[in-house]
């Protein structure tokens, strides 16, 4: 076991997907070293994810590179004494190697750290954030839930007023990418049929660019009862997931937040294997044409079910069912 360090550096930049995967470490680290103060290092709007987690004690933003001599003098005068590199980038082994502290990271070519960890000597789930907790297990630490959890101040959305006591289903048929988006016509082909069958209520949500496939959904809805809105930050966008009782939509960084808010979830996922962006178990379904598979391993304990809207609808059926079930 290592010496309880006084200070532990977090390092995870990139979309917001991959940071709700990192939580299961600040649960772990919490729950191993109560008095060390932890500061995560990450880049905008991740921050907006963090801004009032308690188990975070200082959030460091990633500055544009002509901030990166500062930040890293700034870093060094922390004293870390464990730095965890999550994603063992180029720029993030840099980073990690400057502050001064232990380094502890995944091997890569090129990259040198203090502890490495090799990928493929992992023995727990596939899902992505287990991998992420090697590297405490690396240090000595045994960490065993992997389970996202965001813990943001909410408000209630107004969104949801409308829904009544209509089951609310958040539907973000929106990616950054084109090749990981489902078609409108899909998305309003199952939300009409879940609706037959639930009376569910559909909040068509996106973010800031991606008016354009959030009406084009809202526009087949015909007497669906919805309402379509555009998210302006994370912190609105956290209201309306936490307001809602299951998501659907694509594979993206909402889904990830939506199921560490506790929801359950039903996401498209296009050639990516699924199996290591989807905890597994029944609340969690996904949508994926299993050719893409293309002899990868799919694990037996994640519901991948054909990507056709009359599946889809029986599947939200059965998340929605489940909920009012136990609510």
């Amino acid at each position: 076991m290592t010496e309880v360090p006084q200070k532990v550096l977090l390092i995870q930049f990139r979309r917001l997907g991959d940071a709700v995967l990192v939580t299961p470490v600040f649960d772990a680290l919490r729950a191993a070293w109560p008095k060390t103060e932890v500061h995560l290092l990450t880049e905008f709007p991740v921050t907006d994810l963090f801004t009032s987690d308690p188990r975070v004690d200082r959030i460091w933003t990633r500055p544009a590179r002509g901030g990166l001599p500062e930040l890293v003098r700034q870093l060094r005068k922390e004293k870390f004494g464990l730095v965890f590199d999550f994603q063992s980038l180029p720029i993030t082994s840099f980073l990690a190697w400057s502050t001064g502290g232990a380094t502890v990271g995944f091997e890569r070519r090129f990259r040198k750290y203090g502890t490495t960890v090799k990928l493929t000597d992992h023995r727990g789930s596939d899902y992505a954030a287990d991998h992420k907790l090697d590297l405490l297990r690396a240090v000595g630490l045994t960490p065993s839930d992997y389970e996202p959890r965001l813990l943001p101040d909410l408000q209630p959305a107004e969104l949801w007023r409308a829904a009544g006591d209509q089951p609310r289903v958040v539907l973000m048929p929106v990616s950054p990418w084109a090749h990981k988006r489902w078609s409108g016509e899909a998305f309003a082909k199952t939300a009409r049929q879940t609706h037959q069958e639930t009376g569910a209520f559909f909040g068509v949500i996106g973010g800031p660019g991606e008016g354009a496939e959030v009406e084009e959904v809202g526009a087949q809805l015909g007497e669906v009862p919805h309402q379509t809105h555009v998210a302006t930050s994370i912190g609105e966008l956290l209201n309306l997931l936490a307001g809602a009782q299951v998501f659907f939509g694509n594979d993206n960084g909402p889904r990830h937040m939506a199921a560490a808010l506790g929801l359950p979830t039903l996401g498209w996922f296009k050639d990516i294997n699924p199996t290591h962006w989807t905890l597994p178990g029944s609340r969690h379904p996904v949508l994926w044409d299993t050719i893409h598979a293309k002899g990868r391993p799919v694990q037996a304990d994640r519901v991948i079910l054909a990507p056709e809207p009359e599946v889809a609808a029986k599947a939200l059926t059965q998340l929605i069912k489940s909920v009012n079930a136990t609510s």
